[in-house]
């Protein structure tokens, strides 16, 4: 009986380690898994935010480009009405002076034409006498002589 008991706690113990080894690899596998997937989890949720990171940086990027060319836009168009104006008082300004000029420089060329023009026809005759006139009619004559004065006098 002495040896049965033997045997039987030999198996017990034998037994023991066993489910004792077993418990214990079985745990270090559980966490193992455990860890396993606890690495998974963090390096799929780093990944999913650096993706999630990069595409907002890439849609912020491309909206503010967006912004940037349209604000370029408008700034352009601004500056390009702002120089069609600045070029149309130009023009303005220079086709004045033009005209001043241009009529100052005919008025200084016209000899007499305050005198040609207050006088009648009459008196007009017989004041240019044997000259000889654009023809005998006052506005017509106006006109030419303000075109050409040396043809009509």
């Amino acid at each position: 009986m002495h040896r049965t008991a033997a045997a039987v706690v030999g198996a017990l113990v034998v037994v023991l380690v066993f489910v004792l080894v077993f418990v214990l690899v079985f745990a270090l596998v559980l966490v193992l898994v455990l860890v396993l997937v606890l690495v998974v989890v963090v390096v799929v949720v780093v990944v999913v935010f650096v993706l999630v990171a990069v595409v907002v940086v890439v849609a912020v990027a491309v909206v503010m480009v967006v912004v940037v060319v349209v604000v370029v836009a408008v700034v352009v168009v601004f500056v390009a009405a702002a120089a069609a104006a600045a070029a149309n008082v130009v023009v303005g300004v220079v086709a004045t002076v033009v005209v001043v000029v241009v009529v100052v420089w005919r008025a200084g060329q016209v000899r007499a034409f305050p005198r040609h023009w207050l006088v009648t026809h009459a008196s007009l005759n017989s004041y240019i006498g044997n000259r000889k006139f654009c023809d005998f009619h006052l506005q017509n004559c106006f006109f030419r002589y303000w075109l050409n004065p040396e043809r009509c006098i």
